[in-house]
């Protein structure tokens, strides 16, 4: 991965194509995780193989299944910084505790267009703000050194915002 200047523009450029697309798919995976999908939706299939012979019963029948996954144009994986989740007054964060009720009202974000994306180098944070008023805020955990956010467009490159606010780039295939 490339380093990049240290400036707002370079993530504004690298998100102009999000712009205008609707936000879906928000949910939470394990730990803090958040996954957002943008775009048009896909279907990813991979097909069944064989698995290695010292692989164990689960991961030889995981092998021989199809395995089928919907997927935004552009996904984006939140991990391990904090985010937040606001609207209407409604706020859903990373440090609150995950409930079936809590991923439920995560859902109640999906269906935005993304209207700006804004970076602070200062504090290192990301701002997304939708048409119908909602926020996506993503910061750092100053306790890991790592990246705190991966997008990717589908066939193209994978931006990283790293913890201590250093952009990457990787050009993909």
């Amino acid at each position: 991965m490339q380093s990049l200047p240290n400036d707002p523009a370079n993530i504004t450029d690298a998100c102009q194509a999000i712009i205008g697309q609707p936000v879906w798919g928000i949910h939470q995976g394990h730990g803090t995780a958040l996954f957002v999908e943008f775009g048009d939706p896909h279907l990813i299939v991979r097909e069944p193989y064989k698995a290695l012979s010292n692989a164990n019963e689960k991961m030889r029948r995981r092998a021989a299944q199809r395995q089928i996954t919907l997927s935004g144009r552009w996904s984006f994986l939140v991990f391990p910084g904090t985010w937040l989740l606001q609207q209407d007054g409604l706020s859903i964060g990373s440090d609150d505790v995950q409930t079936v009720e809590r991923d439920a009202r995560l859902s109640e974000f999906n269906g935005q267009y993304l209207e700006t994306v804004a970076f602070d180098p200062a504090a290192i944070e990301l701002r997304f703000t939708f048409d119908l008023g909602a926020t996506m805020i993503i910061g750092h955990n100053p306790e890991i050194d790592d990246e705190l956010l991966l997008f990717t467009p589908k066939g193209g490159r994978t931006l990283g915002l790293r913890s201590d606010g250093i952009l990457t780039m990787d050009i993909g295939a």
